[in-house]
Order: C-alpha cells, then sequence, then structure tokens
C-alpha cells in the first residue's frame, strides 16, 4: 500500500464520517423542532420529506458535475454545506423557513453522498483491495457518534443551537484534514446534466 492510497482512504474515510455525523445530529432536533413550530405529525412529515426531496434532487446533477469536475470538490461543498445549514435547523422560525433549510441541508447531503462514494470506488481501485463496506461503516460510526453528541448536549441543557454549531465547526476541521489528501478521479466531459429514463 502507497503512502498516497493510505492516505486517500483516510481521506474517504472522514468524508463518510462527516457525512453520517451531520446527518445524525438533525435527528435529535426534530422533536424540538416541532415543539417550536407548534406543528402536528401530518406537517412534520411533510417537513422531513423536503430533506430526501432535496437529496434526491441533488443527486441528479451531482452525479454528471462529478464525473466532469472530479470527487474532491462535490465531497467539500457538499460537507461544507452540510455543516453550514446544520445550525439553521435549531432555530429556523417558521414552517416555510424550515423547508426550506431542510430542502438545501438535503441538497448537499446529496452532492457530498455522491462525491464521497465516487472517491471510495477510485480508491478502492487503486488499491486492489476490498475497501467499500469499511468506507459505509464509516457512516454508520458518524451517525452514532452525532446523535450521541446532540443528545448529550440536550440532556444537559445546553443551547440546541450552541450544540450544532460546535458540531459543525467538528464537521469543517474534519474535512479540511480531509482535503489535501483527497485523490484526482476520473473525468468525462460527455456526461449529461440530465439523464431521461429509458426502456430496454
Amino acid at each position: 500500500m502507497t503512502i498516497q492510497n493510505s492516505r486517500a482512504r483516510l481521506a474517504t474515510r472522514l468524508a463518510f464520517l462527516v457525512s453520517g455525523f451531520g446527518l445524525a445530529c438533525w435527528a435529535p432536533l426534530v422533536p424540538l423542532a416541532k415543539q417550536r413550530l407548534a406543528i402536528g405529525d401530518g406537517s412534520l412529515g411533510l417537513l422531513l420529506l423536503c430533506l430526501g426531496l432535496g437529496s434526491v434532487g441533488a443527486m441528479q446533477l451531482a452525479g454528471p458535475l462529478t464525473s466532469k469536475l472530479g470527487a474532491r470538490p462535490a465531497i467539500l461543498v457538499g460537507g461544507i454545506g452540510q455543516a453550514i445549514l446544520l445550525p439553521f435547523l435549531a432555530f429556523a422560525p417558521t414552517v416555510p423557513t424550515m423547508a426550506v433549510a431542510l430542502l438545501l441541508f438535503g441538497a448537499f447531503l446529496g452532492v457530498i453522498e455522491v462525491g464521497m462514494n465516487v472517491h471510495a470506488v477510485e480508491v478502492e481501485k487503486q488499491a486492489g483491495t476490498p475497501l467499500m463496506s469499511g468506507f459505509h461503516g464509516l457512516f454508520s460510526v458518524g451517525g452514532f457518534v452525532g446523535s450521541a453528541l446532540l443528545t448529550a448536549v440536550l440532556s444537559l441543557k445546553i443551547s440546541p443551537v450552541a450544540g450544532v454549531v460546535a458540531a459543525s465547526v467538528l464537521m469543517i476541521a474534519t474535512l479540511a484534514l480531509a482535503a489535501p489528501r483527497l485523490i484526482p478521479t476520473p473525468r468525462t466531459e460527455e456526461a449529461p446534466l440530465v439523464v431521461i429514463p429509458r426502456g430496454s
């Protein structure tokens, strides 16, 4: 294993860790959001749908753009965007602003997920050994750490906003550590921005 590949493995693990961490930090905020916005279960369900819609929608563009620009921009833009949007989920004062925040948060989540998986495929290819399950395991580890951290913050009666700001700083610091270790991924100028599904 070369030093470059070792560094690239670390960067990939950190990207998966950040993505899972950021998503999980939102989970303990859900009941607080419902209480703050004074909404029922139905309205909360629609709000939660915004995150998924943002993520799926962004993935449709992130794939072709990653093919053109490489995985590194997708990982950094997606991860930093996720970190910046996270605090808004703790204090968005109205249902429309919360919906927009969740759409954008989901969009950045979709972008980093595309980028980190493309990067993981290239790292695994260069290593010549199966690595993907370990990378995805770090997403779960990040999820556990993120939910545990925010749950501890709320249990200690610390402001949710202060907790998510601290989480965002950790995410950005981790991405800064990963950034110089990310490797170039194959690019193509022919990838279409929109793909229309076709039957066989």
